[in-house]
């Protein structure tokens, strides 16, 4: 006799039910996708503390642009594009003009870039990511700020309103 017929005989065909319905969430909720890395802030903030040589404080809020804005500045070419992806996506595609700068890799990243706002100096800064449940955008804006710059921007519909 199989060790669950007790039980099920015990709780019926609607306790079996919603054992059954627990089983199927618990297994959904353990197969579910990894959470943003919640200590990618404190690395970002070190990572910006190692180039300004001086501990920073990120700003609590970006402000936003929509995609009209984003094809008004990009129409202009008075704008700096930042591509917070992983570079795996930003090599795939990405909206064209964009540099890439990836939390993950912001110091590099920022090496990388330099030269490009200094060509853009007076210019926005626009970051984006894939979309707005993605956090890159918001890390990498914020850092630049808190390197002292101004009008950076988050485009947060990132590259899939783009689209």
């Amino acid at each position: 006799m199989s060790p669950l017929k007790p039980i099920l005989k015990k709780i019926g065909l609607i306790g079996a039910g919603l054992l059954g319905a627990a089983v199927l969430v618990i297994v959904l909720w353990l197969d579910r996708p990894p959470a943003v890395d919640a200590t990618l802030p404190e690395q970002l903030q070190q990572e910006v503390a190692k180039i300004t040589g001086k501990p920073v404080v990120f700003p609590p809020a970006v402000p936003e642009i929509d995609l009209p804005e984003l094809e008004r500045l990009l129409k202009s070419k008075k704008v700096l594009l930042l591509d917070a992806r992983p570079d795996f996506y930003y090599q795939r595609s990405h909206i064209p003009g964009a540099l890439s700068l990836s939390p993950s890799s912001f110091r590099e990243g920022y090496a990388n870039v330099k030269e490009a706002f200094q060509r853009h100096a007076g210019d926005p800064t626009v970051v984006y990511c894939a979309d707005r449940q993605c956090p890159n955008a918001g890390y990498v804006a914020r850092a630049l700020i808190a390197l002292g710059y101004d009008d950076v921007f988050l485009f947060p519909e990132g590259i899939t309103a783009w689209k």
